[in-house]
């Protein structure tokens, strides 16, 4: 006498389902890190275009005050202690990842959404303007102004 296996009413899922389903998910968690990436690389960009906005103000008051520019490359005239109080509180507002300096050293390091140092130019701008310049998010800047690796660069003068 042989017994059978009695059947089950739920059959399970064939090997073409399951690989349905798990393409399906692969799809939606690329999509779901395409879409973040672009967020998070939009966020950089406003926090850099933001921290250039203060830091030109402060920049332009400061010229405004004393009738120089902080020299190239050296923004820790914005911030000494005989910097205009005016231009002081502009620079102060920056949240410290973006904005930090050392009394001691005397130096100041202006840094974009990427977490990189900014470079400041006290008349590369158009026109003989200040300009702070971010690399972008290749994080990269080439010395000749066409090269493809500045495309991406965040300018303050807006070029």
């Amino acid at each position: 006498m042989t017994h059978d296996k009695p059947k089950s009413s739920r059959q399970g899922f064939t090997l073409v389902e399951m690989l349905t389903v798990l393409l399906i998910l692969a799809i939606i968690l690329a999509l779901v890190v395409g879409i973040s990436k672009h967020l998070m690389e939009e966020a950089a960009r406003k926090q850099t275009e933001a921290t250039q906005s203060v830091l030109m103000n402060a920049i332009v008051r400061y010229k405004e005050l004393t009738r120089t520019l902080p020299p190239e490359n050296n923004l820790y005239p914005l911030c000494a202690a005989n910097a205009p109080q005016e231009v002081r509180d502009l620079v102060s507002r920056l949240p410290k990842e973006q904005f930090t300096w050392d009394n001691a050293a005397q130096t100041a390091t202006a840094k974009d959404g990427w977490g990189q140092a900014m470079t400041y130019k006290a008349t590369g701008g158009r026109g003989g303007v200040p300009v702070l310049l971010s690399a972008g998010p290749d994080r990269k800047i080439n010395a000749t102004a066409t090269h493809a690796e500045n495309l991406d660069n965040i300018r303050s003068d807006g070029h």
